[in-house]
C-alpha cells in the first residue's frame, strides 16, 4: 500500500479529488469483486467481465463526451476495450480460482509499475519520481513475498 501511495501522491497536487475518489471507488468495486468470485468459483468470469463492461458504459453515458475524441483516440481506445483489457480481465478473474484473491491483487498491482514505463516508451512521457520509487517498492515487496512463499513450500 505504501508503494501505491507513493505512486499515487502526484496526483494529490492536482485538486482533482473527484478523480482520486472515483479511483479508490474502482479498486474497492475490483477488490469486492475479486473477492466474490474467489468464494463463487463457478461464477463466468467471461459473464463478469461483460457486465462490468455493461455496468461502466451506462456510468459512462451521462458523463463522456464521445465526440470530443479524435479518430486515433478511438482507435485506441476500441482496441483496448475489445481485445487487452476484456483479456487481461478474464485471465486475472480466473485466477482467483487458484490463487487468493490478495494474492491476484498483489500481481495487479505490477500495473501501476509497468504503466510509467508503457508511457515512457511509447509516448517518451517521462514518469515523476515518486512513480519510480513507488513502483520500486512495489516490486521489491512482490519479490519478498514470491521467496517468502516459496521457502514456506519447501
Amino acid at each position: 500500500m505504501i508503494g501505491i501511495v507513493i505512486v499515487v501522491s502526484g496526483s494529490f497536487d492536482s485538486g482533482n479529488l473527484i478523480g482520486d475518489g472515483l479511483a479508490v471507488f474502482a479498486v474497492t468495486c475490483l477488490s469486492l469483486n475479486q473477492t466474490l468470485l474467489r468464494k463463487y468459483k463457478n461464477v463466468s468470469r467471461m459473464a463478469s467481465v461483460g457486465f462490468g463492461g455493461l455496468f461502466l458504459a451506462l456510468a459512462m453515458f451521462f458523463v463522456a463526451t464521445p465526440s470530443a475524441y479524435s479518430l486515433n483516440t478511438w482507435l485506441i481506445m476500441g482496441a483496448m476495450g475489445l481485445f487487452t483489457a476484456p483479456f487481461g480481465r478474464v485471465l486475472s478473474q480466473t485466477a482467483t480460482r487458484y490463487i487468493t484473491a490478495p494474492e491476484v491483487g498483489m500481481i495487479l498491482m505490477i500495473e501501476a509499475v509497468l504503466a510509467p514505463i508503457w508511457a515512457f516508451s511509447f509516448f517518451n512521457e517521462i514518469p515523476p519520481m515518486t512513480s519510480v520509487l513507488g513502483g520500486s517498492i512495489i516490486l521489491l515487496t512482490i519479490l519478498i513475498y514470491a521467496i517468502s512463499t516459496t521457502k514456506n513450500e519447501q
